[in-house]
């Protein structure tokens, strides 16, 4: 076949037009006269016919192009010295942008890569800094620790200490200049007849001085205001906005305050407002509230209080020039001297704990945030994966052009300059991109936050954060904006020119591993999100001994003043429970003292067996309900019966026990009829008594979904009444329906009584899930985003080869290849690529596997059905990935294909 002449000038003129594009207008009349002269040799050189006639076309006209170039260039040395060389940053910069515009598909594919890693990244470090980086937002926070009592042999370690307990440490540590500790609970605030439930916290003297709380107006504690004549009061600036519209004059004020559990009430004097800014950060587990609206001094003498009465959560703020590791040394001591000096103790091997206050309010939370930091990590390095591939192919398409910058004056120097300022002009744009991303999605990023997640107001878009996001763009610019810098060397360009193959194999072998490495890299991601959703699975199928469904929930406050003693306590209970139950739609209503799953303080009370000597004690929840709480949870009996009303305070004392405690206490018989020691509550305060066991029933998971952690008793309210409730409220339809009949009827009991966290039992669940739910959410984005990284880099390269190889492609069906062979040999390169990622990536999954135990439940790291599913998953994204470029040459036209050569 031979090539027309139409076509001859086209293809002549394309060269042309893409050689002056490159230069300054000036040069280009100079520079006129040698190109026409070229292309006329050419028309007068003899046609190239026959199969290969096009095929060798272009390489002599490049040829001849490439030798005018290099005369033009000896005869115009100075001026192409100043002039053809583009070493000004502006016009390069220019030129960058122009070209990464021109450069569409490109530009789009690998700022949206960008824009998803540096985004992601950006959100996460914000968080990590926030919670693992910043300080405490406390006057010196890195001398801040948490106290806490340990008893190795009980299954719950780590307990408050006692008011006698804080005593000893004052009068014999040396390394802590000064020790506070508070306890909380719930009250209601009773002013113009409109009660509201509050969180308190009855503190020392000193416990918000030692954290640096500074009051906005009025004054802080001092010594004095602690102790049986107390009266004084702190607010919070929330509170005092609320009840009193910020009026200053509100310092001075009588504040009435009904008592909750273990706060009998009364009337306080408010000396101060404490800021909105201050709040407490704490452990989970140590039961205190975030944010307090009341701050009350002790009523009573700390050192009088029973020694085996652990309620204190003690922060102690360590001596200038002392050391954690010395103040946990000599706290240990003392804790040695005490065991030996008390006979209460006997032996038990109780003794003190000095933590970090810091290390110990983010120890939970900080598997889950470096977790999300490593999934982190490795999506940015898919992204930089991608980026590369993607700059590798521009560079391979643009090969021509560099041949001919070089050609015509421009160094290597020059050539890697433009080259890198292009890659800086696309970070610039995708780390933008990524930072403005990653900012708009903190908030609905902390909004799906656990309950539990330290400091989750103060977490922000940080600009040091926002700093090092966009430096790691630029740095990623740089780095792969060096593959294609390394793989534009001159000789290769033009050996690659003068072969006439239009970019195979330029940096190909590069292209293909940087693809392998995103797919080992993505199959590592999916493998984690779908352990976390296999885990949060699990979770949701865990047996918690009641039903949370269906079940409304409200807590209350039964104040000091009016419900003191057990029998009026009792009272209300039962005609609570009367009126509630005759409201259409509720099956079954029943109270406790404390909810199920709820953040209130929640320890141990002690229980002691017939067989036990005096003294001897053990540990359990123990909670007090009303005959009809189990029936509402829907909690399992196991043996005997549940409790009744006849079980009063006239009656023998009687208690419900779990399935752990049966075991333990009297394994292999019945405990029915067996007596236990227990403390109630009375007239008198905590007595011990002995109460018959009448029945048993299946364990209840009050703490965590995941653990059965200690034994658990029931005491009926009628003997052993507390002023702290929690009312649950099973329906027969939608729980929140019965939200206003219920408070109609705890209104028509008493209008004056505060009712708060109004909610489904459900969310107290959900809430307990939120840390599993968290980690899966994100790990799955972080996943679905590797994936689609994964899938636009292996299409890339597969669509890139193909282009690449059309001629090859077009011999090939020229020679006899069918359609369908074709495709076949394309989605077979596309299936090893796919299949080296996925090796690699399960060797990665199941190195990492180990790291990721910590947060799985109920599943393991190297569970079968994930590492079954995820390569099938793998798989299918990839052969979708690859059935476009496929099917792309399956129908290529090789007389097409061989002409245009």
């Amino acid at each position: 076949m031979s090539l027309s002449r139409p076509e001859e000038g086209r293809s002549e003129e394309r060269l042309f037009r893409l050689l002056l594009r490159l230069y300054p207008l000036s040069f280009r009349e100079r520079f006129r006269e040698e190109l026409v002269e070229c292309f006329r040799r050419d028309r007068e050189r003899p046609r190239f016919r026959g199969p290969w006639g096009a095929c060798l076309f272009w390489s002599h006209t490049s040829a001849d192009l490439i030798r005018t170039a290099f005369d033009v260039r000896r005869r115009h040395s100075l001026y192409a010295r100043k002039e053809i060389t583009m070493h000004s940053l502006g016009t390069d910069l220019r030129f960058g942008v122009r070209s990464t515009w021109r450069n569409g598909r490109v530009t789009v594919l690998a700022a949206l890569s960008l824009v998803l890693g540096i985004g992601a990244s950006t959100a996460i470090l914000c968080v990590t800094k926030g919670v693992l980086v910043d300080p405490l937002p406390y006057r010196d926070a890195d001398r801040l620790a948490l106290i806490w009592s340990e008893m190795p042999a009980s299954d719950f370690t780590r307990y408050p200490i006692s008011g006698p307990e804080l005593n000893d440490l004052r009068e014999r540590s040396e390394h802590f200049e000064e020790l506070a500790s508070i306890w909380t609970t719930t009250g209601a605030v009773v002013e113009d007849n409109e009660p509201e439930t509050v969180r308190l916290g009855l503190v020392t003297w000193n416990f918000p001085s030692i954290l640096g709380a500074e009051p906005i107006i009025g004054r802080g504690f001092g010594p004095g205001d602690e102790g049986t004549s107390s009266d004084s009061v702190l607010i919070s600036e929330s509170l005092w906005r609320r009840r009193f519209g910020g009026d200053r004059s509100a310092v001075g004020r009588s504040l009435r305050i009904d008592g909750g559990w273990g706060f009998p009430g009364g009337t306080f004097k408010i000396v101060g407002v404490l800021p909105a800014s201050f709040h407490l950060v704490m452990p989970s587990d140590a039961g205190v509230a975030t944010h307090l609206d009341l701050w009350v001094p002790f009523g009573h003498d700390l050192k009088a209080a029973p020694r085996l009465l652990y309620y204190l959560r003690t922060v102690g703020r360590l001596r200038e020039g002392s050391t954690l590791k010395q103040a946990r040394q000599e706290i240990r001591t003392i804790g040695e001297q005490v065991e030996s000096e008390f006979s209460e103790y006997r032996d038990t091997g109780r003794g003190f704990n000095v933590v970090s206050l810091k290390g110990d309010a983010v120890g939970r939370a900080q598997p889950v945030i470096l977790a999300l930091l490593v999934g982190t990590g490795l999506l940015l390095l898919i992204t930089c994966a991608n980026v590369a591939n993607l700059l590798l192919s521009r560079a391979a398409q643009r090969r021509e052009e560099m041949l001919l910058r070089s050609a015509l004056g421009a160094s290597g120097r020059q050539i890697a300059s433009q080259l890198l300022i292009e890659s800086l002009v696309l970070a610039t744009f995708g780390g933008l991109g990524g930072i403005l991303v990653g900012s708009l999605a903190l908030r609905p990023l902390l909004a799906l936050a656990p309950r539990g997640l330290p400091r989750p107001d103060e977490i922000i878009a940080d600009p040091i954060v926002l700093g090092v996001a966009f430096g790691a763009s630029i740095l990623c610019g740089l780095l792969f904006g060096l593959a294609p810098v390394l793989a534009s060397r001159r000789q290769q360009l033009y050996s690659a020119l003068r072969s006439g193959t239009p970019g195979g194999g330029f940096g190909g072998r590069g292209r293909s591993l940087l693809v392998v490495a995103e797919l080992a890299l993505a199959f590592m991601l999916s493998v984690g999100a779908t352990l976390c959703f296999r885990t949060l699975e699990q979770l949701e199928r865990v047996d918690l001994g009641f039903r949370t469904e269906g079940v409304l929930t409200m807590e209350l406050t039964l104040p000091h003043q009016r419900y003191g003693s057990g029998i009026e306590l009792d009272n209300f209970t039962r005609e609570l429970e009367r009126r509630v139950g005759e409201i259409s739609g509720v099956v079954a209503v029943g109270a406790i003292n404390q909810l199920p799953l709820s953040d209130l303080p929640n320890w141990s009370s002690p229980y002691r067996l017939r067989s036990e000597a005096e003294g001897e004690a053990n540990e359990a929840d123990g909670r007090v309900v009303s005959p009809g709480y189990f029936r509402a949870v829907s909690s399992e009996l196991v043996q005997g019966r549940f409790l009744e009303d006849r079980d009063d305070g006239g009656s023998r004392y009687v208690v419900v026990i779990d399935e752990l405690l049966a075991s333990r206490a009297w394994p292999g018989t019945s405990p029915i009829g067996q007596e236990i020691e227990i403390e109630v509550r009375t007239e008198r305060g905590f007595v011990p008594v002995w109460a018959e066991v009448v029945g048993v029933i299946r364990h209840m998971r009050h703490h965590d979904p995941r653990f059965e952690l200690r034994e658990q008793f029931f005491v009926p309210f009628a003997q052993g009444a507390r002023n702290q409730m929690g009312l649950a409220v099973r329906a027969s339809g939608e729980p929140l329906d019965l939200v206003a009949p219920v408070r109609e009827e705890l209104a028509a009991i008493d209008k004056d009584l505060a009712v708060s966290n109004v909610r489904p039992l459900e969310d107290y669940a959900r809430d307990a899930r939120s840390v599993h739910r968290f980690t899966m959410v994100l790990a799955a984005g972080f996943a679905g985003m590797a994936l689609v990284l994964g899938s636009l880099g292996l299409y890339g390269v597969v669509g890139y080869a193909v282009s690449c190889r059309q001629r090859e492609i077009g011999l090939r069906m020229a020679l006899g290849s069918t359609a369908s062979g074709i495709a076949r040999w394309v989605l077979g390169q596309g299936v090893v690529l796919v299949t080296a990622g996925i090796a690699l990536g399960l060797i990665g999954a199941l190195a990492t596997g180990r790291m990721l135990q910590a947060l799985l439940f109920g599943v393991e790291s190297s569970d079968p059905a994930t590492l079954i599913l995820v390569p099938l998953l793998l798989a299918t994204v990839a052969v979708v990935a690859s059935f476009l470029p496929a099917r792309r040459a399956s129908r290529v036209d090789p007389v097409v294909v061989l002409r245009a050569e």
